[in-house]
């Protein structure tokens, strides 16, 4: 599932970027719609195929799901242009809309769950409506964002996914920050993907029933509409680059509530970390998408999102197998059964270190090309040690 988009998202992202943001979303769309519905296959024929039906639609997920956040932020820039504050508050509205679905859809898993059924074949149905609607707002309300001087037809090269994806990583590697956002997308999704593939495992090992997993979440995407509402006049002042630093610092401190205070101190920890995950998503994911929209100019939006997307899906190929089948351990005991949160509590601080180090490049960059223009906004200025 997370292999096919590293091949696929710098296509993705030319498309997007020639054809218009509408077409392509639409089609992801379609590709959702079509998993969910081989997914719903699966479960009505009770595998009767075995489990080829559910890798097909695993790899139709990860096609049709991962690149939207590329091709969403491409729609945000062309509105946007190059004003870094709106755009931020941009992306937290997006994301805050993200944790209100998920808010919903949580509570529906969380009463199927409790039913205990033999068949996931109506959820599934369920969800392909939801992918038919995605494809019912793209064509009937989407308004093409891409100005119609940007758009043109795609190179038959781009189709080819070696091709694009070195066009891509050069397009990344021609900027120091956007190699070093590279590298946090990495460590970013070895860390979080790792922790959440095993996430239920760890709950029930720890003593919570399947069903009650759910709960945290629940809890979780509710507390992000508070912050929401607070973070959104305050991004001025806090500043974009200091965002990433802090939602990076959140994720370390959601990772010791989950295992440490968890194990040690009182078992809420879970529901802390949920909500200071989902918090951390908040303000890091934006701050990201900002940080490498404002390095793109309005014709590689699209490619230089899914360029760095597609780096981070190679950190999930490498933690979810590391974390399942070497972290993990279903008969560890005392705090070894933590391991899996501490490793991604290490990793979020190391992501948090390259943070700092990513706020200073550009610093020194900027001021070399123009030394009275970065000091001039509040947004702008180096972060002082007593404000980190």
């Amino acid at each position: 599932q997370k292999l096919f988009p590293f091949g696929i998202l710098p296509i993705v992202g030319a498309l997007a970027d020639s054809w218009g943001r509408a077409p392509v979303l639409g089609l992801m769309g379609g590709g959702l719609m079509l998993a969910c519905g081989l997914s719903a296959l699966d479960a009505f024929t009770d595998a009767a195929w075995g489990n080829g039906l559910v890798y097909v639609s695993g790899c139709l997920f990860g096609l049709a799901f991962q690149p939207k956040d590329s091709i969403l932020s491409g729609a945000v820039a062309d509105l946007m242009g190059d004003d870094m504050v709106n755009k931020g508050r941009t992306f937290v509205v997006l994301r805050t809309v993200d944790s209100a679905l998920s808010f919903f859809v949580n509570i529906f898993i969380y009463m199927y769950l409790c039913e205990h059924r033999d068949s996931y074949f109506l959820a599934w149905m369920a969800f392909g409506g939801v992918a038919l609607l995605i494809v019912l707002v793209v064509v009937t309300c989407m308004q093409e964002t891409l100005p119609q001087h940007l758009r043109k037809a795609v190179d038959g090269h781009a189709f080819i996914p070696l091709y694009a994806q070195g066009q891509s990583i050069g397009l990344v590697c021609k900027d120091t920050v956007l190699i070093l956002q590279a590298v946090m997308a990495f460590l970013f999704y070895i860390y979080l993907l790792g922790y959440m593939t095993t996430k239920t495992s760890y709950l029930t090992l720890i003593g919570f029933k399947m069903e009650e997993a759910m709960l945290p979440e629940i809890l979780a995407s509710a507390s992000v509409f508070v912050l929401a509402a607070v973070l959104m006049p305050l991004i001025t002042q806090i500043g974009i680059w200091n965002m990433s630093i802090i939602g990076n610092l959140m994720f370390a401190a959601a990772y010791f509530f989950a295992g440490p205070f968890t194990l040690l101190v009182n078992m809420s920890g879970p529901y802390l970390a949920a909500v200071m995950l989902q918090n951390a998503v908040l303000i890091s994911f934006p701050a990201f998408q900002t940080i490498v929209s404002q390095r793109l100019g309005p014709e590689d939006q699209a490619k230089g999102q899914s360029a760095i997307m597609a780096i981070g899906t190679l950190g999930a190929v490498v933690g979810i197998p590391f974390y399942n089948q070497f972290l993990f351990d279903a008969t560890s005991h005392g705090l070894d059964r933590a391991k899996t949160p501490i490793v991604s509590m290490c990793l979020a601080l190391m992501c948090a270190a390259i943070a700092v180090a990513v706020r200073r490049v550009a610093w020194v960059k900027q001021h070399r090309a123009d030394p009275l223009d970065w000091p001039s906004s509040p947004t702008n200025r180096p972060i002082s040690g007593d404000q980190l």
